[in-house]
Formats: C-alpha cells, structure tokens, sequence
C-alpha cells in the first residue's frame, strides 16, 4: 500500500476515483447552467489547473 506523506499546508491528496465524482458532479452541474459537454469540460479543467 502507498503512502504519500503531504508538508505543503495548503495542498489536498485524493484519489483519482474521487477526482472522477467530482468532476462528473460538475459537468451535470454546468450542463444544466447551459453550458453544452466540451464548455463545461474546458471549465472543470481550468478550475483544477488553478
């Protein structure tokens, strides 16, 4: 089993599933604000490069 040890206080660890949950929770969410699947795609992956 892995372990990753974080020093950074402002970084977050996940899982990559759990980054999958999120991000599919997001596209629902944005395509229901108007947004068609590649808008909402390009918008999901800026707000994580940021």
């Amino acid at each position: 089993m892995p372990i990753v040890k974080v020093a950074h206080p402002l970084a977050k660890v996940t899982h990559e599933v759990a980054i999958v949950i999120v991000a599919q929770k997001e596209l629902e969410t944005s395509m229901t604000d108007g947004l068609d699947p590649e808008q909402a795609t390009e918008l999901i992956v800026s707000r994580m490069l940021q």
